[in-house]
């Protein structure tokens, strides 16, 4: 019983690995598009975070800067966790 759960399990996996190598580059492009989402989306919340920032409060710090820089680090530690995710199944 426990065999057979683990060969279904096996199956599907396989299974996906085959979908993943017939989308070809279309599939790519897709891959391509979800981490540039990835990344662009925290940068741009740093811009208007630090933009609000910069104009409500103190002008000694770049807020500005410092959000996007951070929003950028964020950014590219998600689309390295949704890479290794995706090529490890």
């Amino acid at each position: 019983m426990k065999d057979n759960k683990m060969i279904d399990e096996v199956g599907k996996k396989e299974q996906k690995k085959l979908s993943l190598k017939k989308t070809g580059i279309l599939g790519y492009f897709g891959l391509f598009g979800m981490v540039g989402f990835t990344i662009a989306i925290p940068v741009v919340l740093g811009a208007f975070a630090g933009k609000y920032l910069d104009d409500h409060f103190s002008k000694n710090i770049s807020w500005s800067l410092s959000f996007i820089l951070g929003g950028l680090v964020i950014g590219c530690y998600n689309a390295w966790r949704y890479i290794k995710k995706e090529y490890r199944e």
